[in-house]
């Protein structure tokens, strides 16, 4: 059958064959291009997915090893604090004048300052009431001294401190 077309015709018949050949070899081509960009990117994004909850989680981790030793320093501050309000009850206990009591009170004060309690509301409402008690105790008689002596401890006992957490 091809023996009779012109030599042109069969050139031109092999040319469409191998063009055709190459469309379709493109078109599988781009099919398989296609197929793999979009796997890649699935597989990008399922991946970028996974390190993203991996990070949370150790954020999460290390957020709550953060709050955890937080709340460990509050704890420990709290027992620093209580011990040192226990010391100075005792010491109003044991003080054997008005001059000692008026020295205690002078040191109480100071010591809310410096832990910055004195702005916890029972405790500025202390202050408030008892702004130069310290003078008054030193103007104070003998006879007043279990009476102040039992007033300063009752007060340093109920000094109001921050909360562990």
């Amino acid at each position: 059958m091809l023996a009779h077309l012109p030599f042109l015709q069969k050139i031109w018949d092999k040319g469409v064959d191998i063009g055709a050949a190459v469309i379709a070899s493109t078109i599988s081509a781009g099919i398989v291009a296609g197929i793999a960009t979009a796997t890649w990117r699935w597989n990008k994004r399922r991946d970028l997915k996974h390190e993203e909850a991996k990070q949370r989680q150790q954020h999460g981790i290390a957020a709550e090893f953060a709050n955890q030793e937080r709340q460990q320093e509050a704890q420990e501050r709290l027992a620093g604090l209580i011990e040192e309000r226990k010391n100075l009850a005792t010491a109003a206990q044991r003080a054997g004048n008005h001059e000692e009591l008026a020295e205690l009170w002078e040191r109480y004060v100071a010591w809310m300052e410096s832990r910055h309690l004195q702005n916890l509301l029972r405790n500025a409402t202390t202050l408030a009431r008892n702004p130069l008690w310290s003078r008054g105790l030193r103007a104070a008689t003998a006879r007043d001294l279990d009476h102040n002596k039992r007033t300063m401890e009752q007060i340093i006992r109920e000094t109001e401190l921050p909360t562990a957490g």
